[in-house]
């Protein structure tokens, strides 16, 4: 999932009014009532039901108020959840609504719709609809400066992005894990190697990390490997997390957060983001969660 599920579950759109005052005013107070419960819930209730739950709102709110110009946020809120999930085409049809909306937007949420249709079409691999969409939100006077920042990040980074497509053998990094030994791509050379970026802050990494370990003690004797890169910034907490959840595998961790070296490499926008490396070394599989990934590992330790 994207790290911009954060922010899904806690912004607020405001967009222009088109309709009565009076029918914007309650479509958007029924909108943020969505959000602020939401919100209250996320701390206690599992992420795949909250996005469960996020999902069956917007789709309801969009049957009761299609016309309010509150719709234009359920739209892009969806595109957001869809693409944290993987659902592109569902992603796309949201955000595409979004866009083609006759409803004023306001600059903030167009520019952060154009950043989330870019890292959607960058899972999609269409670069060049991604590489577009960034620059319109770098470009555009009328966006947040941290939401032009963002895209022309993205927009900088374009170029580690096509290479790490699946099929592609990712360039290879030397540094030292935090058991203080040396750790490279290379050196598992041989085996079938997930590389799991990812935080202990970062909730959908951790609603997924029963499912990796599952896979990790399963087929592990089978050649099954994992290097963590964390974004963390306080190793206190990630090695209090490792211990208590009795994590196996190495972890690479620079204290640098979003800003860390590696997640730099490797053009890293949001986590968790997994790469598959065959035995060869060579990414044959991108952003696998729960079933899938026990099923493609199995088929390349079988191999």
């Amino acid at each position: 999932m994207k790290r911009y599920l954060v922010m899904i579950l806690v912004a607020c759109f405001v967009l222009p009014a088109m309709i009565s005052a009076q029918e914007v005013d309650k479509a958007r107070e029924e909108f943020n009532g969505i959000m602020k419960s939401l919100e209250a819930k996320k701390a206690s209730t599992p992420m795949p039901e909250l996005i469960d739950m996020a999902e069956r709102e917007m789709l309801a709110f969009l049957e009761k108020h299609p016309g309010s110009e509150a719709a234009g946020s359920a739209h892009l809120m969806l595109g957001q959840i869809y693409t944290s999930i993987n659902r592109f085409e569902d992603a796309e049809k949201h955000l595409l609504l979004y866009f083609k909306s006759d409803i004023p937007k306001n600059p903030n949420d167009l520019g952060m719709a154009r950043v989330t249709m870019g890292n959607l079409y960058v899972s999609m691999t269409r670069f060049d609809d991604a590489e577009k969409v960034f620059r319109e939100a770098a470009e555009d006077p009328g966006s947040d400066p941290r939401i032009k920042q963002m895209a022309q990040s993205m927009v900088d980074r374009m170029s580690i992005m096509k290479s790490l497509v699946v099929g592609k053998v990712p360039e290879d990094f030397s540094t030292n894990a935090t058991d203080g030994k040396p750790i490279s791509l290379t050196q598992y050379r041989g085996k079938v190697v997930l590389v799991d970026f990812w935080a202990t802050w970062c909730a959908p990494c951790i609603a997924e990390m029963p499912h990796v370990k599952k896979v990790y003690e399963k087929y592990n004797p089978k050649g099954f490997e994992i290097i963590g890169i964390s974004m963390d910034d306080s190793k206190v907490k990630l090695d209090e997390y490792i211990k208590n959840e009795s994590i196996k595998w190495r972890q690479v961790f620079d204290g640098k957060g979003w800003k860390s070296e590696l997640g730099q490499k490797y053009a890293i926008a949001s986590i968790p983001t997994t790469f598959l490396l065959d035995r060869e070394g060579v990414i044959r599989y991108k952003n696998l969660r729960g079933d899938d990934l026990e099923k493609a590992v199995k088929e390349l330790t079988g191999k």
